[in-house]
């Protein structure tokens, strides 16, 4: 999740104009529009001056628009990867699912985790850690379609992407997207070859709310994790290993 656009209010001018419109129409009707050069001189300046005010005021509170909208990304915005964090992925999920079902479109979610994550940690230190996390934030941005889906680092080095209108076939194709980038990457500040993660993808089912989905794709992630790492699997699978 890159910068917000900035809003910006136009009823500041509005309300400037409705006051300085029909206080100058009164004054112009009402022949007070000087005619000595000392008056009209003493005329514009006072006009100079509540222009400047106006000007003063407008770039303040464009000022205070821009500074509440850069608080409101810093928010939800996780300052290490760029990605969205845990509070941005709660409100985007249920904002996503209400539009899944009003639209009756296709949800999926693509959750993983990296492999031996704590060992990287343990052996070349957090600063390389964070390093190797910021790298895979960027690797995020680059395999998910822009300008759709939704990217989050949700705690650690665990990460959620949600894929509005994709089912489990195409969140299936970005997640080995996925994993052929992490696959390929080459950290500098790691002396390691590769790094792996374990991938769970599922697709929203129409009993489903948010912390549904969420603990369903996480589970779908455990099992990867638990069958030897560096795996894409899906959440529906579970299900068929339970009944046999």
């Amino acid at each position: 999740m890159a910068t917000s656009n900035v809003p910006h209010s136009k009823m500041p001018y509005f309300a400037y104009l409705l006051v300085l419109v029909p206080w100058l129409t009164e004054y112009l009707e009402d022949g007070h529009l000087a005619t000595s050069p000392r008056g009209l001189i003493t005329e514009l300046t006072l006009a100079v001056i509540l222009g400047i005010g106006i000007h003063i005021l407008l770039s303040n509170h464009r000022k205070l628009l821009q500074q509440k909208a850069e608080m409101e990304r810093l928010a939800y915005t996780d300052p290490l990867t760029t990605l969205g964090n845990p509070r941005a992925l709660e409100e985007a999920l249920v904002k996503e699912i209400a539009r899944a079902r009003r639209m009756d479109r296709f949800l999926s979610c693509i959750f993983f985790d990296l492999d031996d994550f704590k060992a990287i940690n343990a052996r070349f230190g957090h600063t390389a850690g964070n390093s190797v996390l910021q790298v895979i934030g960027k690797s995020v941005q680059a395999v998910i379609r822009h300008d759709m889906d939704l990217a989050f680092r949700y705690g650690g080095d665990e990460f959620m992407i949600i894929l509005p209108e994709a089912d489990k076939a195409q969140a299936y194709l970005i997640a080995q997207r996925l994993h052929q980038a992490l696959s390929s990457l080459r950290p500098p500040v790691i002396p390691i070859r590769t790094l792996t993660a374990s991938i769970g993808i599922a697709q929203l089912r129409p009993e489903q709310n948010a912390m549904d989905l969420l603990s369903l794709v996480d589970e779908a992630m455990r099992e990867a994790k638990t069958r030897g790492k560096n795996l894409i699997f899906d959440a529906e699978d579970l299900e068929k290993d339970l009944s046999l």
